[in-house]
């Protein structure tokens, strides 16, 4: 099944103009990354989840299919990453690259969407 993952200010964010719904974070926000995008989801807020969810569940025991991802998840999620490249050394581009993302959610107070 495919997944797009997205970084999104939630209802009631004081940074979200749009009370009804989610808003996408600005891309800008987002360091440049090779992170795999998908037809809708690529570069800058967005990536396609479906091609890192075993790494991402595998390090900080949370599926990116989730339909929200709440901001206090997200920052445990940082830790744990943080703790695995710690411990093991991991090097992968990919790892790194997500964990960039994903401190530029928790920076922001913001949270994940998933949507498939």
């Amino acid at each position: 099944m495919g997944l797009d993952t997205y970084a999104v200010y939630p209802k009631g964010h004081h940074k979200n103009n749009d009370n009804e719904s989610c808003q996408t974070l600005p891309s800008e926000l987002f360091p440049p990354n090779n992170l795999c995008g998908g037809m809708f989801s690529g570069g800058g807020n967005s990536f396609r989840g479906k091609v890192y969810n075993s790494l991402v569940e595998e390090v900080t025991g949370i599926s990116l299919y989730n339909e929200m991802i709440p901001a206090e998840d997200v920052k445990l999620m940082v830790t744990r990453i943080e703790d695995h490249i710690s411990k093991t050394k991991d090097e992968d581009p990919n790892l790194l690259e997500l964990l960039g993302w994903f401190q530029v959610v928790v920076k922001e107070e913001a949270c994940i969407s998933g949507w498939w």
